[in-house]
């Protein structure tokens, strides 16, 4: 257990990273665990590009997780298409909700022509519009 000044140490940590909109540690999904309970009891929602399972936590920040397949190419192409959503979400105002959120990315449609268009559906996911 974290003693109370450690514990508001942490918060004020966590909104100064929010602020200056940094992707901390404490705004990743890392266990299998957090992976799995997110599958399993969750609300979700498909595009022809992802599938997001998201359900509401006990805090005042989100939390993501991506999940990107082998079959999508190769590393260098999966760590472009991470990056491109860990700063979609970095820039929009989920990241405040309360949310857990894990990102499936389709491997059967996502590919170096429609990075932009992917791009731009998460991003009105993210931002509310779907």
């Amino acid at each position: 257990m974290l003693s109370r000044e450690e514990e508001e140490k942490a918060e004020r940590d966590l909104l100064l990273a929010l602020e200056k909109n940094n992707y901390p540690k404490a705004n990743r999904l890392r266990s299998k665990k957090d992976f799995s309970n997110l599958r399993d009891n969750s609300k979700t929602y498909s595009d022809k590009y992802f599938r997001v399972y998201f359900k509401k936590n006990n805090s005042n920040s989100s939390r993501l997780g991506i999940s990107v397949s082998k079959k999508c190419g190769n590393a260098v192409f999966r760590n472009k298409v991470k990056r491109m959503t860990k700063e979609s979400f970095r820039v929009s105002l989920y990241k405040k909700l309360g949310h857990d959120a894990l990102i499936v990315i389709n491997s059967r449609t996502i590919n170096k022509d429609n990075l932009k268009e992917y791009k731009a559906k998460l991003s009105r996911f993210l931002e509310g519009n779907k």
